[in-house]
Order: C-alpha cells, then sequence, then structure tokens
C-alpha cells in the first residue's frame, strides 16, 4: 500500500490542438497557470506555437469562441504573429476526433486543471 503524506501540486500540460490535427498550430494549456474564464485581469489562456514549437504567443480562452481574426484576444503577446489569429479561429470552428468543439473542449481542459 502506498501513503501520500504530503500533497504535491502537479505541473501538467494538455495539448489541444496538435501538429497532426491540420491547423498548422500547436495549443497547450498548462496546470501552472493561473487565471479564470472571464476575468479581464488574470483570464484563462492557453499558449500558441508553430508547428516546429516555438512559442509564438498567448491568447485569452473567453466563454464565446472568436468569431473573426480581430475577435481573438492576444494576452502577455506584445506582437502577435500574423496570420495566426486566422488560424485560432479556424481551428475553433473545428472538432475533435470525438465530436467535441475544439473551443469548447478547451474551456474544458482549463477548468479541468483549475477548478473553482
Amino acid at each position: 500500500m502506498i501513503e501520500i503524506k504530503e500533497r504535491q501540486n502537479l505541473d501538467e500540460m494538455a495539448t489541444v490542438c496538435q501538429k497532426s490535427d491540420g491547423y498548422g498550430i500547436i495549443i497547450q494549456i498548462y496546470s501552472k497557470d493561473h487565471g479564470k474564464i472571464g476575468d479581464k485581469r488574470s483570464p484563462a489562456h492557453a499558449h500558441l506555437f508553430d508547428t516546429g514549437l516555438n512559442e509564438l504567443g498567448e491568447f485569452v480562452l473567453t466563454y464565446d469562441a472568436p468569431k473573426n481574426p480581430p475577435d481573438v484576444v492576444w494576452y502577455r503577446t506584445k506582437n502577435p504573429p500574423e496570420g495566426y489569429a486566422a488560424k485560432i479561429v479556424k481551428w475553433s470552428r473545428g472538432f475533435t476526433k470525438f465530436k467535441l468543439n475544439n473551443w469548447a473542449f478547451a474551456l474544458q481542459v482549463w477548468e479541468a486543471f483549475h477548478p473553482r
């Protein structure tokens, strides 16, 4: 029998969009990040990478998915990479292999990592 005497915080990461999904981007959510969906000062957010795993920036996970590239809210990203907001919008409209909307899935992953 294993007995756990200390509580440890796990540092987990979930990839909600991967190279093989065909959107030309990789999107990851980290458990170590802080924030809440809908909080303007400390928002829920995801990390954006190109397919070579170069981090390009972060964007806010809002209740409603972005409908157009200007709707993407960048977070801690001074110079958002051109053309990537359109890729985020395209991804947000898609579905996982289990037929879950990608944006809704990302919100569920955030909530799983950051329970209220």
